[in-house]
């Protein structure tokens, strides 16, 4: 079976409580799946799948997925999903009203950090180089960024896409290890409204993995979801996904983390 890392994206969705109960509700779906189908033990054990929440809900997480008696000890169920953040301050402690730094991220258990997605360079005017400034900053307090990089229509329709991505990619990783990092390809045009086709994903796929000389993990974001994630995740060069939408519900979460890819 082909391992793949799996994060949901829950961007600006569910509150505290909320977020409590989606973790409540995934136990009962996957212990429910589990009794009636015993190999999707097996898809658990193989995929590596964390979830990115607002700042404010990462302390429900690691209340839900660790031991009430112990939060340093993982419940068994969940030893393979892991605490993520949607973003870092690009500063450190000091006089920065409304940043989290990345040690505070660090300090709940986070193990992952969304960096640069198109939404953040969007509406916060993020650029290649507070990128590269929040990922440092993410690698100096002990947590893995994973590094979001995509290309316009426009950009895609003049034939750019490439040269975009590549820009991108070089500006972001400057003076970074990528074996310290995950990449993840998301063309804007693709999200939450049609995925890239798998060929058109695996390719740009391939070119980041070639251009980071197969160092690191290369994952896929745009309108994943169950009907297309098989499609996608057996594409040699997509090693997992970036999900928005279809992983806010237990359900269709459950989904897409006990997929089975197998391979030859």
């Amino acid at each position: 079976m082909k391992k793949l890392f799996i994060m949901a994206n829950w961007k600006a969705h569910k509150t505290f409580t909320q977020t409590m109960h989606f973790v409540d509700d995934l136990r009962a779906v996957l212990y429910k799946r589990m009794q009636l189908d015993p190999s999707i033990k097996e898809a658990l054990q193989t995929h590596e799948y964390a979830i990115a929440t607002p700042f404010i809900n990462i302390p429900a997480l690691r209340i839900m997925l660790y031991n009430h008696s112990n939060l340093f000890e993982k419940r068994p169920e969940f030893f393979n999903l892991y605490i993520a953040s949607q973003d870092v301050s690009e500063f450190d402690e000091g006089a920065f009203t409304g940043d989290v730094p990345a040690f505070m991220i660090q300090d709940l258990g986070t193990k992952y950090v969304i960096i640069g997605h198109s939404e953040r360079r969007r509406f916060h005017r993020e650029n290649e180089f507070i990128v590269n400034t929040k990922a440092k900053k993410t690698l100096a307090a002990g947590m893995i960024p994973v590094i979001c990089l995509g290309e316009t229509i426009e950009e895609r329709n003049a034939g750019k896409t490439k040269e975009v991505i590549i820009k991108q990619l070089e500006t972001s990783l400057k003076d970074i290890d990528p074996a310290k990092v995950l990449i993840s390809y998301e063309p804007i045009w693709a999200i939450g409204t049609q995925a890239a086709s798998p060929e058109q994903a695996n390719a740009m796929c391939q070119i980041i993995r070639e251009h980071t000389q197969n160092k690191c993990p290369v994952l896929y974001g745009g309108s994943v979801k169950q009907e297309n994630i098989i499609k996608l995740g057996s594409m040699p060069h997509i090693d997992g996904f970036l999900i928005g939408g279809a992983s806010l519900k237990a359900e269709s979460f459950a989904d897409l983390i006990t997929t089975r890819i197998e391979t030859n």
